[in-house]
């Protein structure tokens, strides 16, 4: 490299142009002569025999001892970052075009080139810190850094803990950080996109700076050791490179549809890059770009191109997304499918990929009946069309668990997932979207079960993927964390779920998501406040979050009813104070929520997953409100596969039963049996309606304190003993 004593700190950093690499080029043979060879052949072939006998740097031995070495040797205004297996043309080709796209003149460029600036007659006579000066010096006084990126779907250069440490000081020193790409590359990228703009998606399971290695596994071990004490985590690293990376794809996509010969084509890439956009949940762009394509296909070329039916089932797909009714997505999505299976047949994979939407949209609409046969068929032949492996076939596999789940079928949806997870993670990796899709269904499965902590750890993993592949600010990685934060809740972590919980709140408000979703994490809020034992800071966030549901929705929607019945929860707390008129205002909003019966429908039953009919049981030693079963599973003691407490189970009587009982309490504390009467009788025929037994019902009070039901009953039993004693002595 540049000898310190010829290049101070303050000095500027020097490096060759791409002129010369083209020259070199050149000057060994021309690009025939370099065809295939990496920078590493390139190295050993022509860059050390030439600087042999002086053993020196390139750099230095251009700027000594070259004809006009001081037009190759410049500042550098650029560090290049790439792996030494690279094809040396592709970084040179790739170098070009970035430059050019720069608005630069190419040749003009000089960068700080490892090959070239590293005297590569005494690279193993020096350490490792060496190496380490060497690099950050050079990145942090150049400042702008360029990453080659070859394969584009799984870049070599982040299997290479040097490349990532080039990533940890442009973290480190705030430099700009850019990707390049070969001509190659770019149109690998871009034929990859045009078959299946889901290629992005998987390329961002590849990206795993933590998983690159190192010719000396000691470098590594320095390397990380130099980051943990920076506070710089691989997966800032990753972060920061698929961010780039994703802006580098909408450049380019974008400049595919401005530059397109013909309206087919451009419609093409507008698909391809609205398919992109909804898979990032980026849907006003999505839309915008999937509704430009339609009229093109529909309206300038009158449906006459295939990938009409493509657009249209992007359409129907953003209609289902954005929550319009099933009587706009339905017909859309019907129509693509059939044109589809016109063209190519029911078991082509256009044909299989619309049946496998619609099934999608009609389960999570509830249409399962509608929605299952689809899925099934579609499963069925995609493993018989294109292979048991193949991405499309796991998705049918995984929505065919995902309905199970919803219908609380687990004891199908569980081993459905299992099997569709563990299929995903060999065929494309633990981390890849439709693979962390599945593990979100299953995480869900565990969770409604009651298995709290296979869920909590398998969440943990989700969230910390989302956290690298979408980055803090995502609404997928704050639901994933808030999803954490409910999985800690439950297994009693209340400090832990608080921190997350919170930190997720703010992320929301911060960053100005829907009111809905808000709502949702406050709910969560609510529900830990009530967990921990708080009930009036409960009282008041659920009291606000049930009312700010119910003006987006109804009182009947799903949510408002969620929000209830943990407002209702504090029934059972006798540390929490509820005035008759909150007694009442309960019982009117379960009356409106269309929850007043004896069913508890939000909270199936743990051990059995059916709706508990009547009173519900829980381990009083187990976290709050974090299991139930129901009166047939207490008398199996199925409770006790989830807990080894050896505590007699506590019941619970359901909300608009427990509100009527409490009402009728206070109601006789204060003496104010006219209306205790009435509420009585009301009481009365909502437990002969509901068929509640006997001995669950509250016993009538009297208006004597003495002579109650209680007491004249044991003066009853106490008349007949007596009696009973007066005739035997008299037979004696």
């Amino acid at each position: 490299m540049v000898d310190a004593a010829r290049q101070t700190a303050k000095e500027p950093v020097l490096g060759l142009t791409l002129g010369f690499f083209k020259h070199l080029v050149t000057l060994y043979g021309g690009r025939d002569a370099f065809e295939g060879l990496s920078t590493k052949a390139v190295c050993v072939k022509f860059v050390k025999p030439a600087t042999l006998t002086h053993r020196l740097s390139m750099v230095d031995y251009v700027l000594d001892h070259y004809p006009s070495g001081g037009l190759y040797v410049k500042e550098a205004t650029w560090f290049v970052s790439h792996a030494w297996r690279y094809t040396f043309l592709d970084v040179v080709d790739a170098l070009d075009a970035f430059f050019d796209d720069q608005g630069l003149e190419p040749d003009d460029v000089a960068v700080w080139f490892c090959m070239f600036n590293n005297n590569q007659h005494m690279i193993h006579d020096v350490d490792f810190t060496f190496w380490v000066d060497s690099f950050q010096s050079a990145l942090a006084s150049i400042g702008r850094v360029v990453m080659v990126l070859s394969p584009w779907h799984n870049p070599t250069t982040l299997t290479r803990t040097w490349c990532v440490f080039e990533l940890y000081v442009a973290v480190l020193t705030h430099a700009r950080f850019e990707v390049a790409m070969g001509k190659t590359q770019k149109q690998a990228f871009l034929d990859d996109m045009r078959q299946d703009y889901d290629a992005f998606f998987r390329m961002l399971a590849t990206i795993k700076s933590e998983a690159s290695t190192t010719a000396v596994p000691q470098d590594r071990d320095n390397i990380v050791a130099l980051m943990k004490a920076a506070h710089i985590t691989f997966a800032d690293l990753d972060r920061m490179l698929l961010d780039v990376f994703d802006g580098w794809m909408l450049r380019i996509l974008n400049s595919q549809i401005d530059g397109a010969d013909t309206l087919a084509d451009q419609a093409e890439w507008l698909v391809v890059l609205g398919g992109m956009f909804r898979d990032k949940k980026d849907l006003g762009n999505a839309k915008q770009c999937i509704d430009r394509a339609l009229w093109i296909y529909r309206h300038a070329l009158n449906d006459k191109k295939d990938e009409t039916w493509d657009a249209l089932g992007g359409a129907a797909d953003l209609s289902f997304m954005t929550n319009e009714p099933r009587e706009v997505w339905e017909p859309m999505a019907q129509e693509a499918l059939a044109h589809q299976i016109q063209l190519f047949g029911r078991d082509h994979v256009k044909s299989l990929g619309a049946m496998y939407s619609l099934g999608s949209f009609l389960v999570e609409s509830g249409a399962f009946a509608d929605g299952m046969p689809l899925l099934e068929e579609c499963y069925a032949r995609c493993t018989q069309a294109l292979s048991d492996s193949n991405s499309l076939t796991l998705e049918a596999l995984s929505a065919i668990g995902y309905c199970w789940m919803l219908q609380t079928k687990y004891v199908e949806a569980e081993p459905c997932l299992v099997q569709c997870y563990e299929r995903q993670c060999r065929a494309s990796g633990a981390d890849h979207p439709s693979t962390q899709n599945t593990a979100s269904y299953l995480a869900m499965i565990y969770f409604n079960q009651g298995k709290y902590t296979l869920a909590a750890t398998m969440r943990q993993d989700i969230y910390d993927v989302s956290l690298r592949t979408l980055g803090p600010t995502h609404r997928g990685t704050c639901i994933a964390f808030g999803n954490l934060g409910s999985a800690m809740m439950m297994t009693g972590q209340y400090d832990q779920a608080k921190v997350v919980l919170e930190a997720c709140h703010d992320m929301i408000a911060r960053t100005g998501q829907p009111t809905e979703m808000r709502l949702k994490f406050e709910l969560k809020l609510g529900q830990l406040h009530l967990c921990a034992g708080d009930g009036n800071l409960a009282h008041r966030r659920l009291v606000q979050v049930h009312d700010g549901i119910k003006t987006i929705h109804s009182a009947s929607h799903p949510l408002a009813r969620i929000a209830l019945y943990w407002l209702c929860f504090l029934l059972y707390d006798s540390t929490f104070f509820l005035s008759m008129a909150q007694l009442d205002s309960v019982a009117d909003e379960l009356h409106a929520a269309g929850l007043f019966h004896d069913t508890w429908i939000i909270f199936p039953c743990h051990g059995c997953f059916e709706p508990i009919r009547g009173t519900s049981f829980t381990c009083p030693a187990c976290p709050r409100f974090a299991r139930r079963f129901c009166r047939a599973c207490v008398a199996q003691a199925k409770f006790a596969s989830f807990c080894a407490h050896n505590t007699r189970v506590e019941g619970m009587a359901p909300p608009p039963r427990r509100v009527q009982e409490m009402r009728l309490a206070r109601l006789a504390q204060e003496d104010r049996w006219t209306d205790y009467d009435r509420r009585y009788l009301e009481y009365d025929a909502y437990c002969n309606a509901q068929h509640v037994p006997l001995d669950e019902r509250a016993v009538r009070s009297s208006r004597n304190t003495f002579w109650n039901p209680a007491t004249i009953g044991y003066f009853q039993w106490l008349t007949v003993v007596v009696l009973g004693v007066v005739m035997l002595v008299r037979r004696k």
